[in-house]
């Protein structure tokens, strides 16, 4: 049976790579973006479904919800993602980047997850991953205060990827975190290894998880990584 995966972020970089090789494999790719109309290359791959999303539109997120309400979803990837500013550019009088930081890397998954849920319920496979980061890490974090939002928005959807999967863990949906490598994209053009080589690994990792992987941090190879 043919399976869904929803991909938030499938424009570019990672979330771009998803959307292609998933389609290329015969899923039904749902791909969301802010400018479906000007995502050009999303619109050559011609996935099954191009919706519009701005993640930090709670009404986005219920549209979406409701367009897909009678759709069986087995994998939903929260991939959406910002960087934000080096700490040396971060004005502790204007907090308005850290919370757009935590709006988009932190809440918007979980609000997605939380909106489709009905949807991943229908699915054998029920699978949420979230996009993380090892920057994510608190035991890693060797930095000297540099990418202050990135690593505190992806500390906190950490900590919300192992709430959320031990709220849902009767309901056998599985929610993860997952960090995509140091990948080479145009918001990280000093990554080590290439978008397809990452999703290609990522896609291999997730075919392997089960429900004894829920709440845990793991890399695109499936090694565990320190909260």
């Amino acid at each position: 049976m043919t399976k869904t995966v929803l991909i938030t972020g499938g424009n570019r970089g990672i979330g771009l790579e998803m959307v292609r090789q998933y389609s290329a494999l015969g899923y039904r790719v749902i791909a969301c973006c802010r400018n479906p109309q000007s995502a050009k290359e999303l619109l050559q791959i011609a996935p099954y479904a191009l919706l519009e999303l701005d993640v930090m539109k709670l009404e986005h997120i219920e549209r979406i919800a409701d367009q897909l309400k009678h759709e069986t979803i087995d994998i939903l990837i929260n991939n959406a993602g910002i960087t934000g500013p080096p700490n040396e550019e971060f004005n502790w009088k204007n907090p308005a980047p850290w919370l757009e930081g935590l709006h988009v890397m932190t809440l918007a998954p979980y609000i997605m997850a939380q909106a489709l849920q009905l949807q991943l319920e229908k699915s054998s496979s029920k699978l949420v991953v979230n996009i993380s980061s090892v920057y994510g890490s608190i035991a890693l974090n060797q930095g000297k205060g540099d990418y202050l939002i990135y690593r505190s928005s992806k500390a906190a959807l950490n900590a919300t990827t192992k709430c959320l999967a031990n709220h849902w863990k009767e309901k056998g949906i599985v929610v993860l975190a997952l960090h995509p490598g140091f990948v080479k994209t145009e918001m990280n053009p000093y990554g080590k290894i290439s978008v397809s080589t990452s999703v290609k690994e990522i896609r291999k990792t997730l075919s392997l998880v089960t429900k004894k992987d829920t709440g845990t941090f793991i890399d695109y190879l499936g090694n565990p990584i320190p909260w």
